[in-house]
């Protein structure tokens, strides 16, 4: 369902039901304004968010939500390219007003192309330690693993995963790791410049429970809780050896 009438009574029944959520004590906040995500732009968006941002002040949030979109490709600061790839970015020009300007920030979400197959993102300490490096609106997007056969017939269908459990829990590591190194090390460094609040530094993980298309956190015979216990051990070792390590 996407109304075409931003005045559709239906919308509000939406947020109500969203509201539950956002003023859970464990929501994602960013100073005190609601993380809300949009998968992708469609026509009429615009006015629909807005209705959106006017429910969340009737709702006890004076700011509105904190607004964010996903976008078709890596993050362009944790790219590793060799030298024989090349990686063929989606032309969405999402740093200007007119396109992306309601958005706070934009999710990089490297969908299942022929690169995201075959690499991960990487993280280099050494590139954030030049002063000129600055965080972009880009949120990492990691895929835990991907296959669309149970929803595609064979000729449409793509398996990110179709190298086995450990390469791809192993893809997802290397993704995971360097994305919290990124948010977590690449500006700790007050002389690198931030542009954003401190309380804003987050990654996504497509997805919990996403199983027609095989991405799932959730414990499955496949993976057992391997995906889990990644997110955990990522976090374990960030926390106890810091970013002096790196």
């Amino acid at each position: 369902f996407f109304p075409k009438n931003p005045n559709d009574p239906r919308l509000r029944l939406h947020y109500q039901w969203l509201s539950r959520f956002f003023h859970h004590p464990n929501y994602i906040k960013i100073n005190g304004r609601p993380l809300f995500m949009v998968y992708r732009r469609k026509m009429g968006l615009g006015a629909v968010l807005q209705r959106y941002q006017e429910f969340a002040k009737e709702d006890g949030f004076p700011d509105g939500l904190y607004l964010t979109v996903g976008i078709t490709k890596p993050h362009k600061h944790l790219l590793h390219i060799h030298k024989n790839v090349t990686y063929q970015d989606v032309p969405e020009q999402y740093n200007t007003k007119r396109t992306f300007g309601m958005f706070d920030k934009v999710v990089a979400y490297p969908n299942p192309t022929d690169w995201s197959m075959n690499h991960s993102l990487s993280f280099s300490r050494r590139q954030c330690s030049k002063k000129q490096y600055k965080r972009t609106r880009e949120i990492a997007g990691i895929i835990s693993t991907f296959d669309n056969t149970p929803r595609r017939s064979f000729e449409e269908a793509r398996v990110w995963s179709f190298q086995g459990p450990d390469a791809a829990v192993a893809k997802f590591r290397k993704s995971l790791t360097a994305s919290l190194k990124y948010e977590t090390c690449c500006f700790a460094d007050k002389s690198v410049p931030r542009n954003d609040d401190e309380n804003d530094r987050f990654v996504i993980v497509n997805a919990m429970n996403e199983w027609g298309e095989g991405m799932a956190l959730e414990p499955s015979d496949v993976y057992g809780r391997r995906l889990l216990e990644t997110i955990r051990n990522a976090k374990e070792q960030l926390r106890n050896k810091g970013c002096t390590s790196l």
